[in-house]
C-alpha cells in the first residue's frame, strides 16, 4: 500500500486518508485522483444539521456549472450563508485549486476586502496593496470564491469581484442582502422556508420545511419533544407566524428548554424581545431578530424615511414578521404616506429599498 495523503471524499464530512495499492509485478497507471486534497477549501460545516434547500441546492449546483459571478440574496435571516456553505461543500470536488469563503460580516473598513480575500486564499502577509497579489493568484487557478455577507461592501465589491472573473477559471458565489448589480451577475433569491397552508392536516404539516428544522431544532432542546395530533397545529401556527425564517425558527425552538409552543405564540406580540437565542457559539447577528432590524446605509435620506417606516408599521405588512413582509393594499400605503411626498416618489422609493431585499 502506498499512502496518497488525506483527502475529501464525497459524501464524508471529514478528511479520509487514501492508499494505492501496489501488486508487485503489475504495470502502475499513474491517474490523477478526483477527490480533492484536504486543506483546499477553509468550509466549516455547522454542527446542526441541514434541513430542506432540496430544489435550492441542485439550482445552485447547476448554476455553479456556468456562471462566473451568482449572488445568493434575500432578506437577513433566511439562511444564505448556510445554504452558501452547504451548496460549496457539495461542489468542492469540482475545483482543483480549491473553494475558499470570505467572510465579510465583521469588516468594517471597505479598503480591507482585498486583505479577506487575501487572507482566506492563503497569502502569505504583506506590507502593500493585497490586490494585485489576489489577482496574481487567480491568473493561473480553477477555485471557487464564496464572499459572505457582502451587502456593506456591495460598491467596493461590485468594483473588484468584476475584475477577478476576468481570470476564465474563477467563479465567485456572494450572499447578500443587495444583489451587485454588475455585468455577469446571475441572482438567485433565497426566500422564506415553506409554511404549511391554514388548515393543513398533520400529515402536509409534517412535510413543511420550517416545522421540519423546527422539531429538529427542539428535539435537540428536548429530547421528549414529539409532534403529534396535539401540537402540530400550534407548530405550524408558530412557524407561519415566523414568516418561515430559519433563523427565527431555530431561536423559537431553542426556547423550549423553558417553554412550551403555545407560550411562545403568545410570546410573539413581542417579538424582539422574545426571539433572543442563548446558544453562546453563534455570531452576535445571529443570536437575536433585532439585528435583522435594517436599513441599509446607502439609502439616501428620503429612501431611508420610507425604510425605517417600513420596518416600524407592521399594520401595513400584511402580518409579516419583521417589516420585510408583503405589502398591505396600496390604497393603506398612499393614505399613510400622503403627507410625505408624491405618489410617484412612493414607488421610487418602495423600489430602492425592495431591491436589498428589504421586502419580500
Amino acid at each position: 500500500l502506498v499512502p496518497l495523503g488525506a483527502f475529501r471524499v464525497r459524501d464524508f464530512d471529514e478528511p479520509e486518508r487514501l492508499h494505492r495499492l501496489d501488486p508487485p509485478g503489475i504495470p502502475i497507471v499513474d491517474q490523477p485522483l478526483r477527490a480533492m486534497p484536504a486543506g483546499r477549501h477553509n468550509l466549516v460545516r455547522p454542527p446542526t444539521s441541514f434541513v430542506g434547500r432540496k430544489r435550492e441546492m441542485h439550482d445552485i449546483a447547476s448554476m455553479l456549472e456556468s456562471q462566473r459571478i451568482l449572488t445568493l440574496v434575500g432578506p437577513g435571516g433566511t439562511g444564505k450563508t448556510r445554504l452558501a456553505t452547504e451548496a460549496a461543500l457539495t461542489v468542492a470536488d469540482d475545483w482543483h485549486d480549491g473553494v475558499w469563503l470570505v467572510s465579510l460580516a465583521d469588516l468594517e473598513d471597505h479598503s480591507l476586502v482585498p486583505s479577506a480575500i487575501a487572507d482566506a486564499i492563503g497569502l502569505g502577509p504583506s506590507a502593500t496593496d493585497r490586490w494585485p497579489d489576489v489577482m496574481a493568484w487567480a491568473q493561473d487557478k480553477r477555485s471557487l470564491l464564496v464572499i459572505d455577507n457582502l451587502e456593506n461592501h456591495v460598491a467596493t465589491c461590485a468594483g473588484l469581484l468584476p475584475q477577478l472573473i476576468q481570470h476564465p477559471h474563477i467563479a465567485i458565489m456572494t450572499t447578500s442582502r443587495e444583489p451587485l448589480s454588475v455585468a455577469g451577475e446571475r441572482q438567485y433569491r433565497v426566500d422564506p422556508l415553506e409554511v404549511p397552508t391554514a388548515g393543513a392536516d398533520e400529515s402536509a404539516i409534517r412535510e413543511s420545511p420550517a416545522v421540519e428544522l423546527f422539531v429538529d431544532r427542539a428535539t435537540a432542546r428536548r429530547a421528549d419533544f414529539r409532534l403529534d395530533d396535539r401540537s402540530s397545529a400550534d407548530v405550524a401556527r408558530l412557524c407561519a407566524s415566523l414568516d418561515g425564517l430559519p433563523l427565527a425558527i431555530e431561536i423559537a425552538a431553542a426556547h423550549l428548554a423553558v417553554m412550551n409552543v403555545q407560550e411562545i405564540l403568545a410570546g410573539l406580540h413581542d417579538r424582539f424581545g422574545l426571539l433572543k437565542s442563548p446558544d453562546r457559539t453563534l455570531p452576535e447577528r445571529h443570536r437575536t431578530m433585532a439585528n435583522l432590524h435594517y436599513v441599509d446605509p446607502h439609502l439616501d435620506p428620503s429612501e431611508r424615511e420610507y425604510g425605517s417606516l417600513l420596518s416600524d408599521r407592521p399594520d401595513l405588512m400584511n402580518g409579516q414578521l419583521l417589516g420585510f413582509g408583503r405589502l398591505a393594499t396600496p390604497e393603506a400605503w398612499l393614505s399613510t404616506w400622503s403627507g410625505l411626498s408624491s405618489n410617484a416618489d412612493l414607488v421610487r422609493n418602495l423600489a430602492t429599498i425592495r431591491e436589498p431585499t428589504l421586502v419580500v
